[in-house]
């Protein structure tokens, strides 16, 4: 079939309107911002290929402030959910690909460093007397011999906090104090 020249037009229109969108907007400005198109990471040694495509496919589609700084924490805390928490984002470079578009199209480049995955070993609580441990631990969706996962820790002390408030603790707050041992587990 011989596409007229309204329909080609058309196509076109529609698909570069379609890239403009955001899968997820972490951006602080709607107006402006990244739109990231492609994510390479060099410098790995241990995590999977296929593990490794799956940590950049969440960023791909995505829009973000243009800042590197913030991108370079968004990637070092999706290695950190994936038990990798001594990462260490080495570089990290952001290409525009079309520097009129907004968001902005980019090409995003990293040098990391993933290094030893880790377990959970245990979690202790010190100086806490509102509250048995047993139920503070319960408030932790991670157990012995996870993977070590910063977004659950994260929701373990926001479970922790929400408790605290309900005796009337409101500023309530918890330091966490993560010890890596060399047997590849957190404490």
């Amino acid at each position: 079939m011989r596409l007229g020249p309204w329909t080609l037009l058309f196509a076109l229109s529609f698909s570069l309107s379609l890239r403009a969108d955001c899968v997820d907007d972490h951006r602080s400005n709607k107006k402006g911002g990244i739109l990231v198109t492609d994510f390479a990471v060099t410098g790995t040694q241990t995590i999977s290929s296929t593990e490794l495509a799956k940590l950049t496919s969440d960023f791909i589609g995505s829009c973000f402030d243009e800042n590197s700084d913030e991108l370079g924490e968004r990637l070092r805390a999706a290695f950190q959910n994936r038990g990798y928490f001594a990462v260490e984002v080495k570089s990290l470079g952001i290409k525009p690909r079309d520097p009129l578009g907004s968001p902005k199209p980019v090409a995003v480049e990293a040098e990391v460093s993933e290094g030893a995955r880790y377990k959970l070993a245990e979690i202790t609580f010190v100086d806490a007397h509102a509250f048995t441990p047993q139920t503070l631990r319960e408030q932790f969706p991670l157990h012995k011999g996870d993977l070590f996962e910063r977004s659950k820790v994260a929701s373990g002390l926001e479970s922790l906090r929400k408790l605290y408030s309900t005796k009337g603790f409101l500023d309530s707050i918890a330091i966490p104090e993560t010890k890596l041992a060399s047997n590849g587990t957190a404490i």
